[in-house]
């Protein structure tokens, strides 16, 4: 069981801080490319779950090359079931599902259900941890969102009308991550 009863007391100092959103950007910016790169390798002929496997693999062995360079230790055994987990969405399902959703719909449809998603982790994490966000958090969480949601309605003109069965393997990753907060509420008895 994972118990949050010690804050944390790392101390943010503007170079950490700078430093983060650093390879926060950098991490966004490879992440956006995610969907369109998809959809490319699938018009040129390679499979959906080859694409997703092929990108778990590949990251598995830059994050491997990288633990092993670092000299990283194992995380604790009471951890590794989470781990697990977590990794399931993240590593498996996520990659697959939007694979397969993108054999039948543009990249530019899939991105509004990626572009929710930091919305959705946002207010999932909130509730999950109890943690009232600032006003103004909110109002830039809700903003992007809606810019990004305008942006494909304006420019790819993307509406709910338009809403395929392939929009069900976009939503799975929702669903999984319903499923994974009620999974951790139920460890953490929040």
């Amino acid at each position: 069981m994972i118990t949050l009863s010690t804050p944390m007391t790392n101390t943010i100092t503007p170079r950490r801080s700078s430093t983060a959103f650093l390879l926060a950007f950098i991490g966004v910016l490879i992440f956006s490319f995610t969907l369109p790169l998809t959809k490319y390798a699938i018009a040129h002929g390679m499979s959906a779950t080859f694409i997703a496997f092929g990108r778990t693999v590949l990251a598995g062995v830059v994050a491997l090359a990288y633990l092993i360079i670092k000299g990283a230790k194992l995380p604790p055994r009471d951890t590794w079931r989470d781990i697990v987990l977590s990794s399931l969405g993240v590593v498996i399902f996520f990659p697959l599902f939007s694979s397969l959703a993108l054999q039948t719909v543009p990249s530019s449809h899939a991105i509004v259900f990626n572009g929710l998603l930091p919305l959705a982790t946002a207010v999932g994490s909130s509730f999950l941890f109890h943690q009232k966000q600032p006003r103004t958090f909110w109002f830039i969480a809700v903003l992007g969102a809606l810019v990004i949601v305008a942006y494909n309605m304006h420019h790819v003109g993307f509406d709910a009308s338009q809403l395929e069965w392939a929009d069900g393997w976009m939503l799975r990753p929702w669903r999984l991550a319903r499923w994974a907060t009620a999974t951790v509420r139920k460890f953490l008895r929040v």
